[in-house]
């Protein structure tokens, strides 16, 4: 393609201008969120007995990289025993590699005040992502037992997520992942295809479709169902409104 002296000449103006009106970029930023949902499903199983969960959360991120953040959610005594919240703990670090690609390594410890089973149902993973455009990938280990299972620590967990937008409001998001739980025969996949519709000033809606496949499904009526014999790994249907700021 040819360009003229000219309009490189404009070009280059124009993004000197840019660079002077532009404000730098600041060492640390804060964001949070708040969601009401109407059903809190963490890798398709539900952890409120398929009712609606109140959650929310505050991030820090350097410009280096480096991020930490706190996430927490009402859950069911299903999820874990003598408990009423989730409480989340992470941090890692982001950066840029070539072929505009991204990066994305931490650790997360998911806690449960309050918890008396035995073994508890707190639960740590290391975490390591690649992302190129609307595409990415991220892989899960536990470094000690899977949500209370004994016997459970190297359990991993696959997450392919599709995250496109359709029109200047509205992006489809589509997510497979498989849940591997070590020494047990509960392997699953899982599957999440929804909507979400930006409603302007950091407020969006969302719709989403879930469902889980088992390896056993005899498994999965064991390990995932409530004191009262309901299943919690069913299809459904989730609702959301999230305002982030």
């Amino acid at each position: 393609m040819k360009k003229t002296i000219l309009a490189l000449s404009v070009a280059a103006l124009s993004v000197s201008a840019l660079a002077q009106n532009k404000k730098p970029e600041p060492e640390i930023t804060f964001t949070g969120n708040f969601a009401l949902v109407s059903d809190y499903r963490f890798r398709g199983i539900s952890q409120t007995d398929k009712k609606p969960a109140t959650q929310g959360g505050f991030d820090i991120a350097t410009k280096s990289g480096a991020y930490a953040g706190i996430w927490t959610s009402n859950v069911s005594q299903w999820t874990a025993t003598g408990a009423s919240q989730e409480v989340d703990l992470y941090g890692g670090y982001k950066a840029s590699l070539p072929m505009d690609m991204g990066l994305d390594v931490g650790y997360i410890a998911y806690q449960y005040p309050g918890n008396s089973a035995s073994p508890k149902n707190n639960t740590r993973e290391f975490y390591v992502g690649l992302a190129k455009g609307p595409v990415s990938y991220k892989a899960y280990q536990t470094s000690g037992n899977w949500f209370g299972l004994a016997n459970s620590k190297g359990s991993l967990y696959h997450d392919l997520t599709l995250s496109y937008g359709l029109a200047d409001k509205v992006a489809l998001v589509g997510h497979i992942g498989r849940q591997t739980i070590r020494n047990r025969n509960e392997d699953y996949l899982d599957y999440r295809v929804g909507l979400t519709y930006d409603l302007g000033d950091g407020l969006s809606a969302g719709l989403a479709f879930t469902r889980v496949n088992f390896k056993s499904e005899r498994a999965g009526a064991a390990w995932f169902t409530n004191s009262a014999g309901k299943s919690l790994y069913g299809n459904g249907t989730v609702l959301s409104i999230t305002k982030a700021f």
